[in-house]
């Protein structure tokens, strides 16, 4: 694994993101570039380790399809680390798979959403206790 440290490369800080926690499967992964690609398409790259990187999908309504996050849904998550839900922007993360016919489909995890602080440029994977948010929304 190579690793650069922000103070080493010259990433803009607006594109900078810690992740105290990391990403599941990721937890020793905790620094990450934050790309815009085509709205409403992201790209959240590991500086830690160049092979790992995510797209996502940003939610600027809190809204999918027929699926909608209510506020209260972030509310008691993020009052532990002090922000609002007005104070973050909301992500998917996009998963591509290949089907037994060779097809793809993509698929977004809405039970486990990422959340962005820019101003702090912190970063946080959250999972949400509600079953109503499917594991893998066909987009």
């Amino acid at each position: 694994m190579q690793y650069q440290s922000f103070e080493t490369t010259n990433i803009p800080s607006e594109h900078r993101v810690i992740m105290p926690n990391g990403i599941i499967g990721f937890n020793d992964l905790k620094h990450y570039i934050l790309s815009e690609l085509n709205d409403p398409f992201w790209e959240l790259k590991s500086v830690e380790d160049n092979t790992i990187k995510f797209i996502m999908m940003e939610l600027p309504n809190l809204v999918l399809g027929g699926i909608s996050y209510t506020e209260t849904d972030f509310t008691n998550i993020l009052s532990a680390v002090d922000l609002g839900i007005n104070d973050v922007k909301i992500y998917t993360i996009i998963s591509i798979d290949t089907n037994d016919d060779g097809t793809k489909s993509m698929t977004v995890n809405m039970r486990a959403p990422f959340v962005y602080h820019p101003i702090s440029y912190r970063g946080w994977q959250l999972v949400l206790a509600d079953p109503k948010y499917p594991i893998a929304q066909v987009i």
